[in-house]
């Protein structure tokens, strides 16, 4: 159905937008707030924390309040924000403030996630369930793929662009903001 093929392009636009920072937020950390490959490896652990955060409460609190699709919007309109916060950190190059950007980051992607699998739910009939649960995991395995490649071709043309580290990698976090907001456009 057409409102389906909406749904799925809204997923692979969320998904894309939540993971092209996956494989360049460790060089993030390493060359623009000069953390330790430790220190770096810990900045997903950060995300995860959030992530949890946002799944516990948006289930439980947001969703029965707000409803889902106010939900989702709400959480993509905060994963966007929360790109600001992480390009805004590179600038004062203090690893606290990234850390704590991506717990945010993390909040945002779990309400952004909660919601809209509380929508792919009102969409499924129960025959069909097995089918749109399919389709989320492709939506997510191609997106994300995708995603991760794209961050690393956005960073490397950054680096061809800008003298400076910072505005390279806050392209690719401009980039996801802007995939986020063709999801919300696509909700």
């Amino acid at each position: 159905s057409r409102q389906t093929g909406i749904f799925f392009s809204f997923l692979v636009m969320v998904t894309m937008s939540l993971f092209m920072q996956e494989a360049i937020l460790e060089p993030y950390g390493g060359e623009v707030f000069n953390m330790s490959i430790g220190e770096t490896t810990m900045l997903n652990s950060f995300w995860g924390i959030g992530i949890l955060l946002g799944y516990g409460t948006t289930g439980f609190l947001v969703v029965p309040r707000l409803g889902k699709t106010k939900t989702t919007k709400i959480g993509c309109i905060l994963v966007a924000l929360s790109f600001s916060l992480i390009i805004l950190a590179g600038l004062t190059a203090i690893p606290k403030i990234l850390q704590g950007a991506m717990i945010l980051f993390g909040i945002a992607a779990g309400i952004t996630t909660i919601g809209s699998i509380s929508l792919m739910l009102d969409l499924t009939a129960a025959e069909t369930a097995g089918t749109f649960v399919g389709a989320w995991g492709l939506a997510q395995a191609m997106s994300r793929g995708i995603a991760i490649a794209l961050g690393g071709w956005i960073l490397d043309i950054g680096k061809l662009i800008f003298d400076h580290v910072w505005l390279a990698y806050s392209l690719v976090f401009v980039c996801e903001a802007l995939v986020i907001i063709v999801a919300i456009i696509l909700l």
